[in-house]
């Protein structure tokens, strides 16, 4: 190799890392989150499993993953926004934050319909 190509290869921008980050963990969350409520209850109990903690434990850490990915998402665009041409990955970040969202936005719309239902019968 020349000297002009290892230069090359040297300035071509990476993709952010917050920006990997944000659609991997987006995905195993929305991944977990669909597992949990997809989980087989008697095939859970026939293995000894308490289907309720699995339930919970899933959904729980599902949670966390989305909201780590909303914020990486986030992170991520400020971080390419900051690098000046110097790292990539854009697309990523913000499928991330849209990944992220769709959970998010069920969660909040769910809560609502609880607090309505419950509203009315107090």
């Amino acid at each position: 190799m020349s000297e002009a190509d290892k230069n090359t290869q040297e300035q071509r921008p990476k993709n952010s890392k917050w920006a990997t980050a944000s659609v991997y963990s987006a995905l195993v969350g929305l991944a977990l989150i669909l597992l949990s409520e997809l989980s087989y209850k008697p095939l859970l109990e026939d293995l000894g499993f308490d289907s309720y903690i699995v339930y919970e434990l899933l959904l729980g850490v599902g949670l966390v993953l989305i909201i780590f990915g909303f914020a990486a998402g986030i992170i991520g665009l400020r971080c390419i926004k900051a690098s000046n041409g110097n790292l990539m990955g854009t697309g990523l970040a913000i499928l991330g934050i849209i990944i992220s969202s769709i959970p998010i936005a069920f969660s909040i719309y769910a809560a609502y319909i609880f607090y309505v239902a419950v509203g009315k019968n107090i």
